[in-house]
């Protein structure tokens, strides 16, 4: 039980990490009590992992005392932020009918249905994927063993497969080891049913935006029970948190549009940056981010404030995606991908033809 407890406790850390963020960008402003729950453990698990690296380029490896810090320093903000009026109570629920009770507590049983099978699969099975093995799980493993500059990023002879792929998967996987003090497989993969949990408030509280309690839940529960999701959710890959940062970049991104409240602006950019430190293809996601944003926010008036707000979106993904770009710089390049013959396929021939059956 001593392990679920430190584990818990790392969690812990993480959302209020993540509240504190969430905090100061709301600024008072009111928000549900799902959203904020829900953004503050996303972001609280960008936000930490974000931390354990930047520390950890100066030589300062995820550590006991660098996590009791963090979990000291949001406990102190949000006891300033309540004393000052920086935390505002969520916004009530609007009355429940009688005849929506049924219908949620079936919705609530099947979700939960759900979050035990990812929560099963974390705990009872082993790395069993060839990906969480050899890609995600053993760089977490490097890095609670010696740090970004023990030697494993530095080896290619020692490289199962990419030793240049971002590190926010593996930097949290590594925490839940540094709470325990050791290397522990399923209970390092803890931290992908949390992914599941959040995303799954995330998705609901975010679809309640416009659609009535009925509608966004069945929504949510056709999300959570997609046999991908399932299928890959725990078995200790960056997929699925990719996903979640990426379903709050998206979110945020298509609220400031239609809102024009610059406090989801910056949401968006935040998951945007976690999403280019989760996988490759999370800075590709950003760069539509980005793109999007010019796109529909600069028409059809264009001015100059619209222009800063752009300009800053990009220019501030840049910035702090700078320190990973720089480190990642030195790193051997191995596992080469041919991206480019991939796309080279889509015109061929007997690609068009498979048309037919890809849609069916």
């Amino acid at each position: 039980m001593i392990d679920y407890l430190f584990t818990s406790i790392y969690f812990l850390t993480i959302f209020l990490t993540g509240f504190v963020v969430v905090s100061v960008i709301f600024n008072g402003k009111p928000r549900s009590a799902l959203e904020t729950l829900s953004s503050s453990m996303l972001i609280g698990a960008g936000a930490v992992s974000t931390i354990f690296f930047w520390f950890s380029l100066v030589g300062v490896p995820p550590t006991v005392p660098l996590t009791s810090a963090l979990l000291l320093a949001s406990s102190v903000a949000i006891l300033v932020f309540a004393r000052y009026g920086g935390i505002r109570a969520p916004t009530p629920f609007s009355r429940v009918a009688k005849s929506e009770i049924p219908f949620l507590a079936v919705g609530a049983i099947v979700a939960a249905y759900f979050f035990c099978i990812i929560l099963a699969d974390a705990l009872l099975m082993p790395l069993y994927s060839i990906d969480s093995f050899a890609l995600w799980c053993l760089k977490a493993k490097a890095l609670f063993h010696e740090g970004l500059y023990g030697g494993f990023f530095h080896q290619p002879s020692l490289s199962y497969s990419h030793l240049n792929y971002p590190l926010s998967v593996p930097f949290l996987i590594s925490g839940i080891y540094v709470s325990l003090g050791r290397f522990d497989d399923c209970l390092g993969k803890l931290i992908f049913p949390f992914f599941y949990l959040a995303g799954m408030i995330f998705i609901y509280s975010s679809l309640r935006w416009k659609l009535n309690r009925a509608a966004a839940l069945c929504l949510t529960l056709v999300f959570i029970s997609h046999p991908v999701l399932i299928r890959w959710s725990a078995v200790g890959i960056a997929d699925a948190p990719l996903t979640m940062f990426y379903a709050g970049s998206v979110f945020y991104l298509v609220k400031f549009l239609a809102e024009k409240d610059l406090r989801d602006c910056l949401l968006s950019f935040l998951f945007s940056f976690f999403c280019a430190f989760t996988k490759n293809e999370g800075m590709a996601i950003a760069a539509i981010n980005v793109g999007v944003l010019a796109c529909f926010h600069l028409s059809p008036r264009f001015t100059l404030k619209k222009a800063k707000t752009v300009f800053a979106y990009g220019f501030g993904l840049l910035v702090l995606l700078i320190p990973w770009l720089y480190w990642r710089a030195g790193i051997p390049a191995t596992h080469l991908e041919e991206v480019s013959s991939r796309y080279k396929e889509l015109w061929d021939l007997k690609s068009v033809a498979r048309i037919g059956e890809i849609l069916s």
